[in-house]
């Protein structure tokens, strides 16, 4: 776990921060990787939720902190509200979709929705972009246009399997301080460079999975990530009020 970071104006807040090599926290159940990614988001860029997971420190008094339990713990809780969350008929007030059998792991519809709510800075819109039916030049292309997107605060889900299906998500973000691009791994917790010819070529190994089959990216809001973003999403909900976002834990424990 590295050190808090000064805040702005004076102030000083516990920022999360992942950097290359660290060990961030790992999913907490074998169908929850997407939902460990969007819990991350939201520790990168709001403060007072890394906070509660690194420390139970609770300021604005809505996650009481229950005797006996840790940061590992405190991660599972919010992994596992987040997933009920983009796993269900109503994501947020007003937003209908489609719900989605937690087995299989965490819908990109409902992982939209929660990018957009609670896992990016303020204004942050976000759109599908296919790359399973790449060609290696095509998909290096894909690779520099998620990596142009991706700004401090806005990060991108990246969706990985085999050649049959996808399997596993993992996190893109951009380090707020240094500007560098960094995936975060959630089974491991793993926070790796990423590769982009390992991504154009399909052996990215992350997490035993090896080819790219979308990604949920900043938006561009071209034409055809318009229509792919209306497709994933019944209606749209409105951006809330999120901060600015220190590694932390590495516990596994059972999802309970």
């Amino acid at each position: 776990m590295s050190g808090p970071d000064s805040g702005h104006d004076g102030n000083v807040e516990r920022r999360y921060r992942l950097l290359a090599g660290q060990v961030g926290p790992a999913q907490q159940s074998a169908v929850s990787c997407g939902a460990a990614c969007l819990a991350v988001a939201r520790m990168l860029c709001d403060p007072m939720v890394s906070r509660w997971v690194i420390d139970g420190v609770d300021s604005a008094r809505r996650r009481p902190t229950r005797a006996g339990e840790g940061p590992a713990e405190r991660f599972a809780r919010l992994e596992r509200h987040i997933q009920r969350r983009t796993n269900s008929m109503l994501s947020y007030p007003g937003r209908v979709q489609p719900p989605w059998p937690r087995a299989l792991g965490t819908a990109p519809w409902g992982a939209l929705a929660e990018l957009e709510r609670h896992g990016a800075v303020d204004s942050s819109r976000y759109e599908l972009l296919l790359a399973r039916h790449l060609d290696a030049g095509d998909l290096g292309q894909l690779f520099d246009n998620v990596v142009a997107r991706l700004r401090p605060g806005s990060p991108a889900l990246l969706y990985v399997g085999n050649e049959l299906a996808p399997r596993h998500v993992c996190l893109m973000f951009r380090d707020a301080l240094s500007a560098t691009v960094l995936v975060y791994e959630p089974s491991s917790g793993a926070v790796v460079l990423p590769s982009r010819e390992a991504f154009a070529q399909g052996c990215l190994d992350l997490g035993g999975w090896d080819r790219a089959w979308f990604v949920l990216a900043p938006g561009s809001q071209s034409p055809v990530g318009a229509a792919m973003r209306w497709l994933l999403s019944a209606s749209a909900a409105p951006a809330a009020r999120r901060l600015p976002g220190t590694a932390m834990i590495g516990a596994r424990g059972a999802d309970r």
